[in-house]
């Protein structure tokens, strides 16, 4: 089973953050522990990893697994690419980048301004990487479940009844980068996206962005 990972994203993410209705504070003791998460993550400046993407559905007997690579570079640079069971992913180099299915030649290009999608999905994954508590908060209700390390619970302000991603769940390493991130539907079905063989703020060439 080909699993379009751009897609999929984009239509949980979508589906999960559609505009607000409204927003809500976050309590002070909240506050503080987000700010203490913040300076923890300022400090990453950039990161190379590996991530497993673990995708139970309820209507499947056997998970979905995909395994692949990321590429970070602060503030708004990011390679995320499928290398198996398919090679697809796509790179994000500030306001344009590219998708692509099995080989990088075969591009489509995009921009922010122009593809929706395509930003909001850039957008939630740098969110996540470098926890931009001001974009986060605007879209979520976030609980601290636990410090040292973080664990955040992430639910959607607009959440509606059996539509789309009801919480995430990111747990962070104690320097400050995301270990993995949970995404559990509303309908049952749950991603997991798990990462692994960390390297922080070690050189990146430029070329793995373009």
């Amino acid at each position: 089973m080909k699993n379009k990972i751009f897609f999929n994203l984009c239509l949980c993410i979508l589906l999960g953050t559609l505009p607000l209705a409204r927003t809500s504070g976050a309590s002070q003791e909240t506050t503080d522990a987000l700010a203490r998460l913040q300076a923890l993550t300022s400090s990453v400046a950039t990161i190379r990893c590996d991530f497993t993407q673990r995708t139970d559905i309820a209507l499947f007997a056997e998970p979905v697994v995909s395994r692949g690579r990321m590429r970070f570079q602060s503030p708004n640079k990011l390679v995320w690419e499928i290398e198996e069971p398919v090679r697809e992913g796509f790179v994000l180099n500030g306001n344009s980048g590219y998708r692509w299915e099995e080989n990088k030649r075969n591009r489509r290009p995009f921009r922010t301004s122009a593809d929706p999608l395509a930003k909001l999905v850039s957008q939630q994954i740098l969110a996540w990487i470098t926890f931009d508590q001001k974009w986060l908060l605007s879209k979520y209700s976030i609980t601290v479940e636990r410090e040292n390390p973080f664990h955040l619970i992430l639910v959607p302000k607009n959440l509606a009844s059996g539509v789309g991603v009801s919480s995430i769940r990111i747990v962070f390493a104690d320097n400050g980068v995301a270990s993995s991130v949970e995404l559990q539907e509303a309908k049952s079905n749950k991603t997991t996206i798990t990462f692994g063989n960390s390297h922080v703020n070690e050189h990146i060439d430029s070329g793995e962005f373009e």
